[in-house]
């Protein structure tokens, strides 16, 4: 099941959102060793972006645990593209109502890489995502990657727009654009492989989007992290 989140409402899924802070963590620190990274004692991983109340998009499997996700910003506000990669876009800052940015696209180390979730994941994600930007008025996706991802891009049907690349320590990444049409979010559902009737479900209700920018309260990592203490 696919549902859209924001980071203020996460205490109502403890265990799928300390499942998805878990799963960041084997994929960002563990596997990839990136050293920016703050991981808990818990083994949570969570960064200063988390704190912006973004929201979540995020597969969910039977158990109520995390398969994938991603996280979606206003360009208005604070976002890593800004803060860290503006070099990708010539040093202008990207801020617009209308252009979100996809960061911590994350798969869980626990799905099976053959299944026919993992291969329509990022499909999937991006479909979701798509249906709230369209509820809310946006018209583009921006996300910073490794530059070996637009042939993934490219295979699954719906590469970016590049809009700069450079090289890093870590390998050359890249910084690309994805406009947001009914046509593409009807050929995101082919490709993932959704039905007509699909529908995205929104927590707690639809009610609660289009996402603002507020800062979330500071408590609600702290009781992810609390709640994942006691499970």
């Amino acid at each position: 099941m696919i549902k859209v989140i924001h980071a203020a409402d996460l205490y109502r899924r403890p265990v799928l959102a300390a499942s998805m802070y878990r799963d960041r963590t084997a994929q960002f620190h563990d596997r990839l060793g990136w050293d920016a990274v703050s991981v808990d004692d818990m083994g949570l991983e969570f960064d200063q972006y988390d704190e912006l109340n973004p929201v979540y998009v995020i597969i969910e499997d039977e158990a109520g645990e995390h398969c994938a996700s991603a996280r979606l910003l206003p360009t208005t506000g604070k976002t890593m593209l800004n803060d860290h990669f503006s070099d990708l876009t010539g040093g202008v800052a990207l801020s617009s109502p209308l252009i979100w940015e996809v960061t911590r696209l994350c798969a869980s180390p626990r799905l099976d890489k053959n299944s026919r979730v993992a291969r329509r994941a990022p499909a999937m994600l991006f479909w979701a995502g798509c249906d709230l930007a369209l509820r809310s008025g946006v018209e583009f996706f921006v996300a910073v990657y490794f530059s070996h991802m637009q042939r993934v891009w490219s295979a699954a049907g719906f590469a970016p727009e590049v809009m700069g690349t450079q090289d890093t320590a870590d390998g050359e990444i890249s910084a690309g654009l994805w406009e947001i049409t009914p046509e593409f979010r009807a050929m995101l559902a082919r490709r993932a492989g959704l039905g007509e009737d699909a529908k995205v479900n929104y927590l707690p209700s639809a009610g609660s989007f289009p996402q603002g920018s507020e800062p979330t309260r500071a408590s609600t990592f702290s009781a992810v992290s609390d709640l994942a203490r006691a499970m």
